[in-house]
């Protein structure tokens, strides 16, 4: 299953997983359960994140969008390796 349809889960730490909550408590009561459920952790479980990607694949693919290009690896700036220090003579 392809990821690269650029979508991901949230991730819910510390304070930002009761603000979340209490604003869903809020505005959304009848799906505030259901996410304190599925977010028990900081992510949702791996098959529920699977089932999410496995979807937007299918949306894409019928919709014919466009994939999100992968972001460029990142390249170490070459070094040249540093000269070994001379010895000072003894004698």
């Amino acid at each position: 299953m392809s990821r690269a349809n650029g979508a991901g889960g949230a991730r819910f730490e510390g304070a930002t997983r009761e603000h979340f909550l209490r604003f869903l408590d809020r505005e959304f009561p009848h799906l505030a359960p259901r996410v304190d459920r599925l977010y028990a952790g900081k992510y949702a479980p791996r098959h529920y994140r699977d089932q999410v990607h496995h979807v937007l694949d299918l949306v894409q693919r019928r919709h014919r969008l466009p994939r999100p290009r992968a972001a460029p690896k990142r390249i170490e700036a070459r070094r040249e390796p540093a000269a070994p220090a001379r010895q000072p003579r003894l004698l």
